[in-house]
């Protein structure tokens, strides 16, 4: 699992707080070794050989942002110049002062949105020795999964480990719900 290996070997980007860039870059080289047929990238702008353009949150971002507020996704893997789009995965650090609204309405538009038609999509959390993941099929919530690292690696467990990602998961469904979807 991909996690497993970015927490294995990248857990203290998590735990200095290191820049989200940093964490989504090592984490799409694990996700590379589990997908070896596709190309992983982070940040990817183009659709094909054009730019990638999203309009959400009542607003249009400029393809040419350099600030983090573009439309590009974190992590995507697909095959590139093709409309061949596997999964999008948004990640988040829990001590993140932004809330998960333009997280998850990009990984719902990218998943319904005709150009891309991401076959899944997921919304990734990472905390210290936990994470919260919500899953997507073709833009739709369809389940949430909660991992812990322990010595033995990382495992599911029934539910929010602690108060800070009880409050994000709170907040994810809550966004859910007001994009009308039953969370």
């Amino acid at each position: 699992m991909a996690l497993e290996r970015f927490y294995e070997d990248h857990e203290q980007l998590i735990a200095i707080d290191a820049n989200e860039r940093s964490i989504t870059h090592w984490l799409a080289n694990a996700v590379q070794e589990q997908f070896e047929e596709w190309k992983v990238d982070c940040e990817y702008n183009r659709k094909g050989k054009l730019p990638k353009n999203l309009e959400y949150s009542d607003e249009r971002v400029s393809v040419h942002d350099t600030d983090g507020r573009s439309v590009y996704p974190d992590i995507i893997v697909h095959v590139r110049e093709q409309p061949e789009n596997l999964l999008i995965a948004e990640i988040k650090k829990a001590t993140s002062g932004e809330g998960p609204r333009k997280d998850l309405e990009k990984v719902v538009d990218f998943g319904l949105e005709s150009d891309y038609r991401y076959r899944f999509g997921v919304f990734v959390v990472l905390d210290t020795q936990h994470a919260l993941l919500q899953w997507f099929a073709a833009g739709t919530p369809i389940e949430v999964e909660w991992l812990a690292l322990d010595d033995e690696g990382v495992k599911v467990i029934d539910g929010p480990p602690n108060a800070k990602l009880e409050s994000v998961s709170a907040s994810v469904r809550c966004k859910l719900e007001r994009m009308g979807f039953d969370a």
